[in-house]
């Protein structure tokens, strides 16, 4: 299934890549645990940077050559990384890899750039999570966010309907992909905005209306945050429909995320 975010372990300490936890201070490796964000990363197409999903920022290559986190820019050669087959190398120069400083192998423990050399502390292992899927619940009525009809075609409205469980729940789950937006587990496709009524189109990463993000107890274009899903005229019932609205606070644009 796309949409997988992944770890980066290193085969040289079984350690695994992680945002240190404190701004502006070198990325280092941490005991692997699948379930903190902070070691969760994924490869921005849009940009040629590898982010963190926890926090958004891109791996950058600072004059020391050490890995730190900053804000993803277009272009900016010290962010230009790409997971390959057992390295992480420079999408411009393959000859530079990242590389586990000094050879440690404890647990925080720098990762700087370094000339490609073939051992261990250059050796990474990107594994990918599955996916984990949840209901999007109203706080309005309680009735949770559904593709209508289990259609799976494109431009299928969604709506708000009865929790279901078991296999006819599909079109009630959704996962975040590797940038944090929202998929329907029914076929894949992200929730679209280009209408007046939202609907479930292909992911396009060029369009801002077709990546929405939990923010909060909100769910937000991650463009911009100030727009958020709003279920129209606050209506309570099943089968009520979804618009994207300036943000204002009320019961109807609230939603809890509950797992399956």
């Amino acid at each position: 299934m796309a949409g997988r975010p992944f770890l980066l372990v290193s085969k040289h300490s079984g350690h695994a890549l992680s945002d240190p936890g404190s701004h502006g201070a070198p990325v280092i490796v941490n005991t692997r645990n699948e379930n903190d964000p902070r070691q969760l990363w994924y490869e921005d197409g849009s940009t040629g940077t590898i982010r963190n999903q926890a926090n958004q920022l891109a791996l950058h290559v600072g004059g020391d050559n050490i890995l730190y986190l900053t804000p993803a820019e277009h272009g900016q050669d010290a962010q230009q990384w790409k997971v390959g087959k057992d390295v992480v190398h420079h999408r411009n120069d393959k000859e530079k890899v990242f590389d586990l400083c000094r050879g440690s192998k404890d647990v925080g423990a720098q990762v700087c750039a370094w000339k490609y050399h073939g051992g261990t502390n250059q050796q990474w292992e990107a594994v990918h999570l599955k996916p984990k899927f949840f209901y999007i619940k109203s706080e309005l009525n309680g009735k949770v966010l559904d593709i209508e009809g289990q259609n799976p075609a494109p431009g299928s409205k969604i709506i708000t309907w009865d929790q279901k469980k078991g296999p006819t729940a599909v079109n009630q789950l959704w996962y975040t992909d590797q940038q944090g937006v929202i998929r329907s587990k029914l076929n894949d496709f992200a929730i679209d905005a280009s209408h007046e009524q939202i609907e479930t189109q292909p992911f396009d990463p060029n369009n801002p209306k077709r990546a929405w993000v939990v923010s909060g107890n909100t769910i937000a274009q991650l463009s911009d945050r100030d727009i958020v899903l709003d279920i129209i005229k606050s209506d309570k019932e099943a089968g009520a429909h979804i618009c994207a609205w300036k943000q204002h606070g009320g019961p109807n644009q609230k939603f809890i995320i509950e797992s399956e």
